[in-house]
């Protein structure tokens, strides 16, 4: 159209505007396919892949500021939603537990686990995790008295 030699700049701004629509949309599509991936993903290293990779072709797909932001948002949701899954988890193994040596096998295991995904849980949640495993601790070397008999029974 530009060679042309005809008055067309108009039609020339309309083809662009309809061209950053799409290419909003398809940005869009591509930020919701993200996030139905990342509802799959279980393992923190590969949703961090998964975000990165988008992070880093953001320019190429045509991403606007308020698309990069919502990638970064919907990974720090899933993100923050793994934790609670894991939390939640380990909580529940935790508590079932009745014998100190199974509890200390169970946190070999489990700080490594830690350890491995601390750059995407943080140094706070593996602090709260050896918490937990302490307090089970103590509660399962606390001694056991013989059982208290009830008010007004001998």
């Amino acid at each position: 159209m530009r060679k042309s030699p005809f008055y067309t700049e108009d039609y020339e701004l309309e083809l662009e505007k309809a061209f950053e629509r799409r290419l909003e949309e398809i940005a869009d599509i591509i930020l919701n396919q993200a996030k139905k991936q990342m509802d799959l993903l279980q393992d923190f290293r590969e949703l961090h892949n998964l975000v990165n990779d988008l992070s880093d072709r953001a320019l190429d797909i045509g991403f606007t500021d308020e698309q990069r932001h919502r990638l970064s948002d919907l990974y720090e949701l899933r993100k923050d939603g793994l934790k609670r899954e894991k939390l939640g988890e380990m909580n529940g193994i935790i508590e079932k537990m009745n014998d100190a040596q199974e509890l200390v096998d169970y946190w070999e295991s489990m700080k490594w686990y830690l350890l491995d995904n601390r750059p995407y849980l943080g140094k706070e949640f593996e602090s709260l995790m050896a918490q937990k495993f302490d307090a089970t601790m103590i509660k399962l070397k606390a001694p056991r008295g013989p059982a208290q008999p009830e008010k007004g029974r001998p």
